[in-house]
């Protein structure tokens, strides 16, 4: 029995992070060249910790109460 631990669609996002020129307002690709969203937040740590936070979305036009949370760790 094979079992996923990784959940692919995460990953590929998370992956996107390293990408050239990763801002707001960017489309972001897989490395299959699959569409992945827009990034409509980003948000940088400034206390040295190293997080950073991207917010991406499939509709940057919608309400952000309506958007579905999915998040990947790197």
């Amino acid at each position: 029995m094979t079992q996923n631990y990784v959940k692919e669609n995460n990953l590929q996002t998370a992956m996107a992070e390293y990408q050239d020129n990763m801002g707001e307002e960017r489309t972001l690709y897989d490395q299959y060249e699959s569409e992945l969203g827009t990034v409509t937040q980003v948000y940088d740590n400034t206390t040295g910790a190293g997080e950073q936070v991207y917010a991406v979305v499939k509709n940057p036009d919608e309400n952000a109460e309506d958007v579905e949370e999915n998040y990947a760790i790197l």
